[in-house]
């Protein structure tokens, strides 16, 4: 966990805290690093992990890996928003959001098990 108060999902879905940007908003530039794992009793089985994520463009930095270790997944993410200027626009966001909805798509990523 990258913080007690904000981290990547935090981050990330508040950039769609509005379906529409019509009036320019605040943009910080800031950057996270997390890893979780997750222990499973042994009655149950790991069927499926999501596949890694690796995103780079003019904005963002993101990675995730989700990895197997016995009965137990170790998730791994980095974020990074960076951006010169504090305030962005209707017309970043909408370049923004190819990104943000990848992201949003690993973030909602799910491990798939299996009782024995």
């Amino acid at each position: 966990m990258s913080s007690f108060v904000a981290g990547i999902l935090q981050a990330v879905f508040g950039f769609t805290s509005e379906k529409e940007r019509a009036q320019p908003f605040l943009c910080l530039s800031t950057e996270f690093a997390e890893q979780s794992r997750f222990i499973l009793p042994n009655e149950i089985s790991i069927v499926a992990v999501p596949k890694p994520v690796t995103l780079r463009d003019a904005n963002f930095d993101y990675s995730s890996e989700y990895v197997r270790q016995d009965n137990a997944v170790v998730i791994k993410r980095h974020y990074r928003f960076h951006r010169a200027e504090v305030v962005c626009n209707p017309d970043d966001f909408k370049a923004m959001l190819p990104a943000i909805n990848q992201m949003i798509r690993d973030l909602r990523s799910q491990i798939i098990v299996q009782a024995q």
